[in-house]
């Protein structure tokens, strides 16, 4: 899996992959149409997560990169944002 993360003050997205990935998700969809009504109703759900970063190792703090290794991360792509959430460096890692 590739996702994006952003290291320091800069703009730029720095791309970085997963040696493991879980998706999953659900959608359900509805169509209604009568006359001249018609309408159409979607959800959808997904969760993301990831293990062990693989490359663009150098970008991210060794404690969290440590501490990926070993633990599921939820992507920030499973709550509708296109990011990763990784820890900046000097915080603490995260818990999973």
């Amino acid at each position: 899996m590739s996702n994006e993360g952003q290291f320091g003050p800069t703009l730029i997205f720095t791309p970085f992959n997963y040696a493991e990935e879980k998706v999953y998700g659900a959608e359900l969809t509805a169509n209604y149409q009568r006359d001249n009504l018609s309408a159409y109703f979607n959800l959808a759900r997904s969760t993301a997560k990831g293990k062990d970063i693989i490359s663009s190792q150098y970008q991210i703090d060794p404690t969290a990169l440590a501490c990926i290794a070993d633990h599921w991360i939820y992507l920030a792509i499973s709550l509708g944002r296109p990011r990763a959430g990784l820890p900046i460096s000097g915080m603490a890692p995260p818990t999973a």
